[in-house]
């Protein structure tokens, strides 16, 4: 059964997918998702097996978002070829399956691409990647580049509630245990809900947008200090923080810091984006919004 003009979100049950489907149903929007092992009324699908997918599912018009891949740098760096094997490999076959039965693509990529940047990098920056992950977020790009049924989303930290850095400050809060943060180590960090918001503008107005790359960061760099600092100051003032230096293997694989910025995604939103503290505010429900 196809998904005729509609959202087909790869990866529905991960930290992004979760939150664009959440979201286009609240709207009302007509919607499906895989997951690597289908169930709960998911498709089955595991881009290492791409080909073994039901392209059925895939109709003219449905609009793809791509979010599933291996994220870790360590595990693309450590399990090359798995994670080549998902990330590029089945990665583009599933893509050029879904091209030719005429849907359009979303495909989130990362600030990565643009390799270690302390100073801000826009869409039109030259892409000097660090590390195997943000390589082969760069390989399927250039892949499909110039195709214009192919949009490309470069993600910076996206942060909420549930991101894994923010529950592990929260549990350190709650658990009376020093949280660890390594220092220097910074990104333009966007709010997951601007992020979604972004994703369905774009399926929204595909035909009257003309844009092909939007990068998704949020307007200042903020460090992981910074979050640790403001989570204290809004959310959780037991919290005790311990700042600490990462050692050289762990910037092997990840810049230090990335300016991610962009001069087309408030355009796209219609509005401003929304800062670290207005951020914690919204999804933790505390102080005027």
């Amino acid at each position: 059964m196809g998904v005729n003009g509609s959202l087909l979100v790869v990866g529905a049950k991960g930290y992004v997918g979760a939150a664009v489907i959440a979201e286009a149903s609240r709207r009302g929007l007509t919607i499906a998702g895989t997951s690597s092992l289908g169930g709960s009324g998911l498709l089955p699908l595991n881009l290492a097996h791409a080909e073994k997918f039901d392209y059925q599912a895939v109709s003219k018009d449905c609009t793809v978002v791509l979010t599933a891949a291996v994220s870790s740098p360590d595990h693309c760096s450590n399990n090359y070829d798995n994670a080549y094997a998902i990330n590029v490999t089945g990665t583009t076959h599933f893509i050029e399956q879904a091209l030719t039965r005429g849907a359009h693509i979303i495909f989130l990529s990362s600030d990565a691409v643009y390799g270690e940047a302390p100073f801000p990098v826009g869409e039109d920056a030259p892409c000097r990647p660090v590390g195997a992950y943000a390589e082969m977020k760069l390989e399927v790009e250039r892949r499909f580049r110039g195709d214009p049924s192919f949009k490309v989303a470069r993600l910076s930290y996206v942060f909420s509630r549930q991101d894994k850095f923010t529950r592990y400050l929260l549990d350190c809060a709650v658990n009376g245990s020093t949280a660890e943060i390594f220092h220097p180590f910074a990104r333009n960090v966007i709010y997951r809900g601007d992020v979604v918001d972004g994703l369905l503008a774009l399926q929204a107005g595909w035909e009257a947008t003309e844009l092909d790359v939007v990068n998704f960061g949020g307007s200042h760099s903020v460090s992981r200090l910074d979050i640790a600092r403001t989570i204290k100051r809004l959310v959780a003032p037991q919290l005790d923080i311990r700042e600490m230096s990462p050692g050289p293997d762990f910037f092997k694989d990840r810049p230090r810091e990335i300016q991610l910025v962009s001069t087309r995604l408030e355009s796209l939103l219609g509005r401003p984006l929304r800062s670290i503290d207005q951020a914690i505010q919204l999804d933790f429900n505390i102080g005027d919004r």
